[in-house]
């Protein structure tokens, strides 16, 4: 039979070993061909210890569209300087939602793509 000190690692190591890895990609609507994808925009909600709580809106991550390819400019001590004002996502390439989640801790994320 089992000690009870195997028998609480085996509990402690089920445990750990369940919440696992969670990596889903979602695209709820067809990507329009008609818009090219310049922007991206982002909206996310943390996930802890598997409970989530928040809204992550299309309308948040519309306004906080960025160029993708744009590198903040670095200053002359080599800190990178903020990234540029957000440009507002006005046409819709395509929407896509992400849950990623490791051990448990993790984020839901809104990501539009499109042109101002």
């Amino acid at each position: 039979m089992c000690s009870l000190n195997a028998r609480v690692t085996l509990i402690a190591g089920l445990l750990v070993l369940l919440p696992g890895c969670v990596n889903i990609t979602l695209q709820p609507q067809p990507i329009n061909p008609l818009v090219k994808s310049v922007l991206h925009g982002e909206d996310c909600v943390p996930i802890i210890l598997g409970l989530g709580a928040g809204t992550a809106t299309i309308e948040t991550a519309m306004a906080r569209g960025f160029h993708p390819k744009v590198e903040p400019v670095r200053t002359a001590k080599n800190i990178p300087a903020p990234r540029p004002e957000a440009v507002p996502i006005r046409s819709i390439h395509r929407v896509q939602i992400t849950d990623v989640a490791f051990f448990g801790f993790g984020a839901r994320c809104v990501e539009v793509v499109g042109e101002p």
